[in-house]
């Protein structure tokens, strides 16, 4: 992305306190340590360090142009631009507006508590078969993550896809603000994240927030609780809504996914109502990630996408690193679900093991705690280990303060149930109890690994089967 002097100078409504050599900055960093020639680099202020502090490794990767809030006039020596603004994150946000609107491209905006990044990917997969497609990369989905990811798209793509999450209120509707989305995405809505706001209604309420005066139609997950806020919200502002999921009141419906355990893949159809649209063949396993593609396939369908191009894609897709990637080992499959965990994404991983499960096979679950549900952790953990005490999960191996706590509560009132559970206390204690009692059952089974990123769960992984970890999903 090529950015102008001028055009940074009208978004800030500042002229430059000190001017450089060339006319426009490619792209801008808001990381020193990724900071690449001629770009603008953002001194963003951090609650662990300070973006100032590494004005000079950004100059010397060559940067050629600074956006500060601190005088900086007697440490920066070189022929580079200085704008100096009284709050870095807002200027930033300033010239991601600009650029979006520069530049008329159609913009997909997805915002749910699990599947936001699966769901991108997906539709990175499928529609940049035929189009030119930028998306927000890993999960850039705060003001920040957004405005740089807008400032470094590509001015030739046909479509920009971002990703938007929340942990305030009011942060949604300042995302919308930005991205101005014609498009927008409601993949699943539940308990999460909700350190900063106060229950899943007012969630639901704020991610209904993404879609603004741009937005003209609406894809709404019906698979949960919540989304008549969502509708409703869509309503008012007059916005067509497409309702999908395997509800069967969904207007685009998943319908009839089977598991074919010899190939590892998925069978599934298509429905608009009650007519069917198509077969489909897929590598993916959880059936709420499945419900992910049916926007993903009409949007396809509406931009022009070859239906042999979506057939094909679809047999092809793969996940994000942690995603619910597996491998074998020996008689077992190894499931890496461990990037996050929230009451919604353990519940998908539970209708999976029980999927295994009723095929006869041994199914156990690593679990670690999940992080960032406020004042109903203990609650929200508890419900959980009810719901593996009443699956027909075979074991599950307990890691964290939290899960521990419920695990003492819940032996309370299913003592019955108890040793289905076992505590560990470290990621050597798992593996050596992995290794112990599957590694060399002669019976097929199935292990998933899960927590959320903090607990960094799979380095409880066995080393010797991680061998085999990097040629599957």
């Amino acid at each position: 992305m090529k950015i102008s002097v001028e055009e940074v100078a009208t978004a800030f409504q500042v002229e430059p306190a000190q001017r450089g050599v060339n006319g426009f900055f490619e792209g801008i960093a808001i990381d020193s340590r990724e900071c690449r020639a001629n770009q603008l680099f953002f001194a963003l202020p951090g609650q662990k360090s300070d973006g100032h502090y590494f004005v000079k490794e950004a100059l010397d990767k060559g940067a050629s142009g600074l956006v500060v809030q601190k005088d900086l006039s007697s440490t920066v020596q070189k022929e580079v631009y200085v704008f100096k603004v009284k709050d870095t994150v807002q200027a930033l946000k300033k010239l991601a507006e600009r650029i979006i609107i520069k530049y008329p491209k159609t913009k997909i905006a997805l915002t749910g508590t699990v599947g936001k990044t699966s769901c991108k990917n997906f539709l990175y997969q499928i529609l940049g078969k035929n189009l030119n497609v930028d998306i927000t990369p890993k999960s850039y989905n705060t003001l920040i993550g957004v405005s740089w990811s807008a400032c470094n798209f590509r001015e030739t793509s046909d479509l920009w896809i971002f990703e938007a999450g929340i942990s305030q209120k009011g942060e949604m509707a300042e995302l919308s603000q930005v991205i101005k989305p014609e498009i927008v995405i409601f993949t699943a809505l539940g308990r999460g994240h909700l350190e900063g706001l106060r229950n899943e209604e007012e969630v639901a309420y704020e991610k209904a927030q993404l879609m603004g005066e741009y937005t003209k139609l609406a894809y709404l997950n019906i698979d949960n609780t919540w989304w008549p806020i969502i509708k409703q919200e869509a309503l008012k502002h007059k916005i067509p809504v497409i309702t999908f999921g395997q509800n069967p009141e969904s207007r685009l419906r998943i319908a009839h996914i089977e598991l074919k355990l010899d190939s590892m893949k998925s069978c599934f159809q298509l429905l608009w109502g009650n007519k069917k649209i198509a077969n489909y063949q897929t590598p993916l396993l959880f059936p709420e990630l499945i419900s992910l593609l049916a926007p993903v396939i009409d949007i396809a369908t509406r931009l022009g996408v070859p239906q042999d191009t979506i057939y094909e894609g679809i047999a092809q897709l793969t996940l994000p690193a942690g995603r619910g990637n597996w491998f074998r080992y020996n008689q077992g499959i190894v499931f890496n679900d461990a990037y996050n965990a929230n009451p919604l994404s353990y519940r998908k991983m539970l209708n999976l093991l029980t999927r295994f499960s009723s095929l006869q096979m041994e199914t156990w679950l690593v679990a670690g705690d999940m992080l960032e549900l406020g004042s109903y952790s203990l609650e929200e953990h508890l419900k959980l280990l009810k719901s593996i005490a009443e699956s027909p999960i075979n074991k599950a191996i307990l890691l964290g303060t939290q899960m521990h706590q419920a695990y003492w509560e819940l032996t309370k009132q299913f003592f019955s149930k108890k040793e289905k559970f076992q505590l560990a206390h470290s990621h050597q204690e798992i593996r050596e109890i992995l290794v112990e009692n599957l590694s060399f059952r002669k019976d097929k089974w199935v292990v998933a690994f899960k927590a959320s990123r903090q607990i960094e769960i799979e380095k409880a992984i066995p080393k010797e089967w991680r061998q085999n970890e990097c040629i599957r999903l």
